[in-house]
């Protein structure tokens, strides 16, 4: 099955249209972003100014929520003549969820700016959020340059902000916490993908209700109880967990699944069976979905 989520792309929303607002929406259009210009003083904030713009903006820096809206799929970049002004508007942009977050500065200006709203209460991880100074160090001087490194930086997040929803994991939805799969064709091999996937954002577990076959390229603990698991979670990201099966396969682990979920970030746990065949019924007792899961995943394998 092809999966491919609907989603809205989303706006930039610059802050400021001075010389390098002007010069960056034109460069911004060109490879594809929708552009809006915001801007607190009325002369600037009109439409023959940025031509290439989808929409300009006449509004106070001060209160966004007026004009704006900033979703998950926006991005957000800051350049006004003022360094109140910008704070204003970063202390309003951060409390968003927008996907970039930029500002234009020197580094003492982004120091003081960082101390600020530390002052103010934000974290340093969402302070961290922003890019500042903004751009790609391509030693960039006029702005005209200023714009192709700004843009050349918008450019990779975007890319790499699509990379990510590529992924299984995140087509599938499968977040923190105990995911069950069932079905047939394909379990243990999607259970590997996403466990390769996942790793990057914390530690994994692989076990099973039932049975699962041997990941190979994962390391096993047979028998092993919570200090092992958390032992070895010390040293590798991806663990499998299970006990000895006389067919060669795993079976459930002697720890319960709900221990298992407070040494890992992400327990898979494969819950119905491991025959190996594309299509098959379950068992009798099968599937076996722990109590815990917060989802489940079902598998339709089919060969030839």
């Amino acid at each position: 099955m092809y999966v491919e989520p609907l989603r809205h792309a989303g706006s930039v929303y610059i802050f400021g249209g001075g010389h390098v607002g002007r010069a960056l929406v034109p460069v911004l259009a060109t490879v594809g972003f929708r552009v809006v210009m915001y801007d607190n003083r009325e002369d600037f904030a009109k439409k023959e100014n940025y031509p290439a713009a989808s929409d300009v903006i006449f509004g106070d820096f001060s209160d966004l929520s007026d004009k704006v809206t900033l979703t998950a799929n926006d991005y957000a970049v800051v350049m006004t003549p003022g360094h109140q002004a910008d704070y204003e508007i970063l202390a309003q942009v951060l409390r968003s969820d927008a996907t970039y977050i930029g500002c234009i500065g020197s580094r003492t200006k982004v120091a003081k700016t960082r101390e600020r709203l530390l002052g103010d209460g934000f974290s340093e991880a969402n302070i961290a959020r922003i890019h500042s100074p903004i751009g790609l160090p391509i030693l960039a001087e006029t702005p005209e340059e200023i714009a192709i490194s700004i843009a050349g930086e918008m450019i990779e997040h975007r890319a790499r902000l699509e990379e990510a929803r590529m992924q299984i994991s995140s087509l599938l939805h499968v977040g923190r916490g105990v995911t069950a799969i069932i079905g047939s064709g394909g379990k243990t091999t999607l259970m590997e993908q996403l466990a390769k996937e996942l790793s990057k954002k914390g530690r994994v577990i692989l076990t099973t209700t039932t049975h699962i076959r041997r990941p190979a390229r994962y390391p096993v603990l047979e028998g092993a109880d919570e200090s092992a698991v958390a032992a070895a979670l010390a040293e590798k990201n991806i663990v499998c967990v299970g006990e000895a099966a006389e067919d060669g396969k795993l079976c459930a682990p002697k720890i319960s699944i709900e221990a298992l979920a407070r040494f890992a970030d992400f327990v898979l746990v494969e819950a119905d069976g491991a025959k190996g065949l594309p299509l098959k019924a379950h068992e009798a007792h099968e599937p076996v979905i722990p109590p815990c899961a917060q989802r489940v995943v079902t598998v339709v394998g089919v060969d030839g």
